[in-house]
């Protein structure tokens, strides 16, 4: 704990004498929470943001005495995926928030079992044991639409323990609307994303700058800091997971005629591929980077299971992942499973899992679309269950993956390209094709 208890109780108590006073605190994101490939040589001053995050805690008018809510300060605004209306009834607390796919907003409660779903801690305690810095205390006034994401989340009541283990055989399948979308994962090696003329960057570069008088330099970070021809599996994987979690797919090129530029499906989802490189995400387990005090099987099983439970049970959306286990990165997404559960004769509350995931990986066009490829992959693993069947351990039988992450929204990061900015994209692909009409006089 770094600070004082004195301090901290002072801090905790402001909200009591100001209902809509938010103690906020900055904290450094751990480097060992992100999915995205080989980027050693990326300093943060080649980067426009620092690597850290402000969260809030507080009440607003509307919240009784045993609810809180948490969210993300994003340079004053307030996004639902990443913000948390906590009530703790006894022992149990539940979270109700956001989650954003494929460009649509919906809203979920659940029993909270210390697995945030908004890639930050839930409760204030946790966040002040995580920073060294001074906490700020804010008011509401100073986030927009504060006030009504609240009203928002608490019209939703009701919540299910989702982590009581059975016997038996069990499936969830994801709908085709909720799959990834086919996707190229852009090499370092080679720059295919921007080392021609006509790459996606030289394009996104050209039309930005004939918006706005000025060219965003893209192109020119890319190929200064993402040109590591020596690491034959750095690449954008992880824009491609994110991007195809986030966005609907791309299935036809687009027109600009105020430069009369045609933009390929392969143009659009490189850019978005760019842009979506380091949003915010909600991340399980640690990467492993062969270190001789790393524990090579966290992500634990337990929490393998109860994020799959969570994520494409209850919230059906898609789970990225990095399979290898390993220092390399190489990202896919999970969009289903068939669970086969036993339980253990000589171990009471133990039960030993084999699990069939139904998994994504990239492709290798420029232009393809439509849901990426499907392949299974399988694990196997014991969950340990108190008396009332709760999750409480387990022990991986397998090999397992890395880590586990859930892209959450658009939010620079710190160690993306500061040359792209995702709103450009987005407006891009609202674009018209191109009709192939003459024009008439």
């Amino acid at each position: 704990m770094k600070f004082s208890f004195l301090s901290l109780l002072l801090l905790l108590i402001t909200p009591a004498v100001n209902g809509q006073t938010f103690n906020c605190y900055t904290i450094d994101t751990d480097a060992t929470s992100s999915p995205y490939g080989y980027d050693i040589n990326v300093p943060f001053e080649a980067t426009n943001d620092m690597f850290v995050e402000e969260w809030c805690y507080g009440k607003t008018e509307d919240l009784q005495k045993n609810e809180h809510v948490v969210f993300l300060n994003d340079n004053g605004n307030t996004h639902p995926a990443v913000m948390g209306l906590v009530s703790v009834n006894g022992n149990k607390s539940y979270i109700t928030h956001g989650s954003l796919l494929k460009g649509k907003l919906t809203y979920h409660r659940t029993q909270y079992d210390n697995l945030s779903p908004i890639g930050g801690p839930i409760f204030e305690m946790d966040a002040a044991s995580k920073t060294y810095r001074a906490t700020r205390t804010r008011t509401a006034s100073e986030f927009v639409q504060l006030s009504d994401q609240v009203l928002k989340l608490k019209q939703f009541v009701g919540a299910t323990n989702l982590y009581v283990v059975e016997e038996g055989q069990f499936e969830e399948m994801l709908s085709d609307e909720k799959l990834p979308w086919r996707g190229y994962w852009w090499p370092h090696s080679g720059l295919p994303l921007s080392g021609a003329d006509d790459s996606p960057l030289a394009k996104y570069d050209n039309l930005v700058q004939a918006r706005t008088g000025r060219n965003p330099g893209a192109r020119e970070w890319e190929n200064t800091y993402h040109s590591l021809e020596h690491v034959p599996w750095g690449g954008h994987c992880n824009g491609w997971a994110a991007s195809s979690v986030l966005y609907e797919d791309i299935t036809t090129e687009k027109y600009d005629p105020l430069t009369d530029t045609t933009l390929s499906v392969g143009d659009l989802k490189g850019m978005l591929a760019e842009a979506s490189f380091c949003v915010k995400w909600a991340f399980y387990g640690s990467r492993y980077n062969g270190g001789p005090n790393e524990d090579i099987t966290d992500i634990h099983a337990h929490r393998f299971h109860k994020v799959l439970l969570y994520y494409i049970k209850h919230l059906r959306k898609p789970i990225a992942h990095d399979y290898v286990q390993g220092s390399s990165v190489d990202n896919n997404i999970y969009s289903g499973y068939r669970f086969n559960i036993e339980k253990v004769d000589d171990t009471p509350g133990r039960f030993r899992v084999l699990a069939r995931m139904r998994t994504h990986g990239y492709g290798h066009g420029f232009d393809d679309h439509g849901p990426s490829s499907q392949f299974t992959s399988e694990y196997e693993y014991y969950l340990d269950t108190n008396p009332s069947g709760e999750i409480v351990g387990g022990e991986w039988i397998s090999t397992n993956p890395d880590f586990l992450w859930v892209p959450l929204y658009q939010q620079k990061c710190g160690r993306e390209n500061p040359g792209i900015d995702h709103r450009f994209v987005e407006q891009f692909i609202q674009l018209s094709p191109r009709t192939g009409l003459l024009p008439t006089f």
